[in-house]
């Protein structure tokens, strides 16, 4: 049985979606820090009818990459450990999150794949979103944690126990360079 409903907005449409306990944080992190793939307008306690609403933000909406700070866009990402790069310190392992919907009403689009092969038109803009999204999360802890790149950086894709949630975590190690 569902915990919460979460009330979610894209391109206008309204839609809910009811999750269990372990996906509301997700879905009030991304509240509060903008649009993976669907802005979280309010989420909504179902035991005891307490509701937490969120003001849609003109910095919450539009591509993630546009919304890059100075220092982040300095931050140097990277899958695999580069011979060349200087590195000085190691500074920690970090990781960011990043909750979105697909749509499964749709049957066979839901895994991703079109009936003849081939991506899914309805599974590759929330993915691309919640990657740049995760992406995004990842420098801003870099950032803060003064990390000038993040190397070893690894994507991993789950589906959340309840309604057509995926959580995607993004994992590096942040280090410092010899600038």
């Amino acid at each position: 049985m569902a915990d919460y409903r979460v009330h979610l907005q894209e391109d206008g449409e309204d839609y809910s979606v009811d999750i269990d306990a372990n996906g509301v944080e997700a879905a009030k992190k991304r509240a509060r820090v903008g649009r993976p793939y669907a802005d979280v307008t309010q989420v909504e306690d179902l035991s005891s009818g307490a509701v937490e609403k969120y003001e849609l933000t003109p910095q919450s909406i539009g591509p993630v990459e546009a919304r890059l700070t100075d220092a982040e866009s300095k931050v140097t990402l990277t899958t695999e450990s580069v011979t060349d790069l200087p590195i000085t310190e190691r500074i920690d392992v970090i990781a960011a999150e990043c909750a979105f919907a697909v749509d499964i009403a749709t049957g066979w689009k839901t895994v991703g794949v079109g009936f003849f092969g081939g991506r899914s038109e309805a599974m590759k803009k929330p993915l691309k979103e919640a990657k740049a999204y995760a992406l995004k999360e990842l420098r801003q802890e870099a950032v803060s944690v003064g990390a000038d790149a993040v190397v070893g950086i690894d994507l991993d894709y789950s589906k959340l126990p309840e309604g057509p949630l995926f959580l995607l975590v993004a994992s590096g190690t942040a280090v410092k360079l010899d600038r």
